[in-house]
């Protein structure tokens, strides 16, 4: 998972891992880790909320999710998490954790990413609707109320606790990875191993409305989306970042 904030890019990796990038020069400004906070973590979302900490001024807080199922969650109770971190580029710790008990699991192996709606001061969630030989043929959206970090260390949700949910179908074969929110538009990397792209929703119309193909031979394996200063930055595994210029509607 990755975003950008006042021209740096927190790339984090799997095992809690976080490559901290000055975007005006692409510089590596530091490394560390969150194994502490997010123990076998795969880290494979991260968003920005607009809510700074009391005692950072510099960057919002960071809400990063596990996408782990390892933990020995079942089809019938899934447990997921969402860690709300007070970030430096030196740093970070843990403010919050959000649990999201998924009652209604409908196979083994489901695990979720989360984003954050700004506008609408929600915290959506993308999961596996169904799976047919290792990728889904749809996905899931959840939207919560986003919890204000003074409601607790440990905030759970249940999905009698969803305000919205919807469903798209796969359109392209692929398993999602760490999206963003930026207006009307979801912006989710989708990638296989012949495949890289972005699929573009409308969180009204609750639809794709695009698809953004990138080439594979030039890129890795695709992790995340973030849209900062007017341009889309679509992250890859091996550290590509890919910049593509909003276009005017």
């Amino acid at each position: 998972g990755a975003d950008i904030y006042n021209n740096y890019a927190f790339l984090f990796r799997h095992n809690a891992k976080c490559s901290v990038l000055d975007l005006r020069d692409y510089s590596l400004v530091s490394e560390f880790s969150i194994a502490d906070i997010a123990p076998n973590s795969h880290c494979n979302s991260a968003n920005f909320g607009k809510v700074f900490p009391s005692n950072n001024d510099v960057f919002p807080y960071l809400y990063v999710g596990r996408c782990s199922y390892d933990d020995g969650a079942t089809a019938t109770s899934e447990l997921e998490e969402c860690y709300v971190l007070n970030i430096t580029t030196s740093g970070a710790t843990l403010e919050q954790t959000i649990v999201f008990m998924n009652d209604n699991v409908d196979f083994t192996y489901n695990t979720w990413d989360w984003m954050v709606d700004n506008d609408r001061n929600r915290l959506v969630c993308i999961g596996f609707a169904d799976a047919f030989n290792g990728y889904a043929r749809s996905y899931i959206f959840k939207e919560f109320e986003l919890p204000a970090v003074s409601d607790g260390a440990t905030i759970t949700l249940h999905d009698s606790d969803v305000i919205e949910q919807w469903q798209v179908e796969d359109l392209n074969g692929q398993a999602f990875q760490g999206g963003t929110i930026y207006g009307k538009y979801i912006f989710v990397p989708l990638s296989n191993a012949t495949n890289e792209g972005v699929a573009v929703y409308d969180k009204f119309e609750h639809r794709q409305i695009a698809y953004i193909q990138l080439d594979r031979s030039k890129t890795a394996e695709l992790q995340s989306a973030s849209v900062y200063d007017e341009s889309l930055y679509v992250i890859a595994a091996n550290a590509r970042i890919d910049k593509k210029k909003k276009k005017a509607n």
